[in-house]
């Protein structure tokens, strides 16, 4: 099975410029290659060392290559445009100068040196398509009064690259998600929570007996040394090789304790204090996570009846796999009915909500709840109708009345809002007069409908 038999979500513009941004082997290549035909395509691969280096040299003469190019060239293909910001000032000239200029296919697998400062950093003159909530889990911090973020005057400064003024849609590539991998028969919790979503890696998982689900990590070698060889390789010496920090031993250590938090309150005291550095060297550190794609905030629900709710973010890592990986936990199998299998499952149904809707409908809003007495509810969502619905996640086929206290707590918060618990019940039921217990599945059906 190859990843591009997998269809996916996201549907590209055929005759309109755009941006496509994901981390690093989410398939935008792939979507890219397999949506346009490549005999019309210019195609520059800043990968290739010689390529890169020669644009660099003369950014001036990628603009004579596509005024002189073939008129068989309707696209111009450019992958990972990150390392490259110049090239977009040549790209925005030719735009508005050409009578009729090609369509600019732009990837990139990080978005630091294509951004202004931290100040402006959700401002972006970009026409958004299907990123907005996204960004909205994103947007900066500096309003919370509590909240452990440096202010952004404090933040170095960086490049403001060329957006293209709104020539350009964009979007964004995530691993392949449940709905992806259901179209095609191939989905799996267990693979999808031991070893992510990253297309190769999950391929990788499915040898063997496609059938089994606990287990399965001992016919599975090939994604686990793939998944360390991405964290090993990409995300350390990528963030090496782009000078993000000047400490990669520092940082090191770092991913493994974020890692570990996946899924919690961030307190960047504690960390800074683990790993001997200030809370703004952590703030920063997770700011390069943020920006190279590798993670998102997820913020906490904010009510103006009530003052008394965290003001902390959580950060959740773009893939369960990797998380794994970062924590050094790959040569432990998971097990069902554990702490550790909660939480993946807890960040696997975040993400895919957040991801699903950057495809489908970008106008929903995601955060947590929680209260200065610890009720909390993982998940809310409010949908562009006004509907809100607070989403208590359990890895359990029979959740308790008593595990689901936040929920009663968000109704008194917000008393129209639909109560859901998202389980591995087969069957959905009511707990009470309140509170469906749902298969996890058929949250999304419930949400998107």
């Amino acid at each position: 099975m190859a990843s591009k038999n997998i269809d996916r979500i996201l549907k590209l513009p055929l005759k309109h410029s755009f941006f496509l941004f994901g981390p690093r082997q989410v398939g935008k290549t792939t979507l890219i290659k397999s949506s346009f035909a490549l005999d019309s395509c210019l195609i520059y691969d800043l990968l290739i060392p010689e390529e890169l280096r020669r644009l660099k040299m003369n950014p001036g003469r990628f603009r004579d290559e596509i005024i002189y190019r073939d008129s068989k060239y309707t696209h111009v293909f450019i992958d990972e445009v990150q390392k490259l910001p110049e090239i977009l000032d040549e790209i925005h000239y030719l735009l508005e100068n050409m009578k009729k200029p090609p369509a600019f296919i732009l990837s990139a697998s990080s978005v630091r040196k294509l951004k202004g400062t931290a100040r402006n950093r959700t401002s972006s003159r970009l026409r958004r398509t299907n990123d907005r909530s996204v960004l909205r889990v994103h947007e900066d911090h500096e309003d919370d009064e509590n909240a452990e973020i440096e202010d952004c005057e404090q933040s170095p400064k960086r490049s403001n690259a060329n957006m293209l003024g709104g020539r350009a849609f964009s979007f964004s590539l995530f691993g392949l998600t449940h709905l992806e991998l259901m179209q095609s028969s191939k989905f799996s919790l267990y693979r999808s929570l031991e070893f992510g979503s990253l297309p190769a890696i999950y391929l990788l998982s499915m040898g063997g007996d496609e059938n089994a689900e606990i287990g399965v990590r001992q016919q599975c070698q090939d994604a686990i040394l793939a998944l360390r060889s991405y964290v090993n390789t990409y995300i350390k010496e990528e963030i090496q090789m782009e000078a993000l920090v000047r400490n990669l031993d520092t940082f090191t250590e770092f991913l493994k304790l974020a890692a570990d938090e996946n899924t919690n309150v961030l307190n960047y005291s504690n960390i800074a204090s683990d790993i001997g550095v200030s809370s703004a060297t952590v703030k920063e550190y997770y700011q390069i996570l943020e920006d190279t794609l590798l993670g998102f905030y997820l913020r906490p629900y904010s009510s103006r009846l009530r003052k008394k709710l965290s003001k902390h973010p959580k950060f959740y890592f773009f893939d369960t796999g990797v998380t794994r990986a970062l924590q050094q936990k790959l040569s432990l199998e998971l097990t069902p009915k554990t702490k550790e299998f909660g939480k993946a499952f807890e960040h696997f149904i975040i993400k895919e909500f957040i991801y699903t809707a950057n495809y489908l409908n970008p106008d929903y809003q995601f955060s947590y709840y929680r209260t200065e007495n610890n009720a909390e509810v993982d998940l809310i969502i409010e949908a562009p109708t006004g509907k809100v619905f607070a989403v208590e996640i359990k890895a359990s086929d029979t959740p308790k009345n008593s595990e689901l206290k936040g929920l009663k707590s968000f109704k008194t918060l917000v008393p129209e809002a639909s109560l859901i618990c998202a389980s591995l019940a087969e069957k959905r039921y009511k707990l009470d007069e309140d509170i469906w217990v749902y298969p996890w599945a058929e949250v999304f059906g419930l949400v998107f409908k």
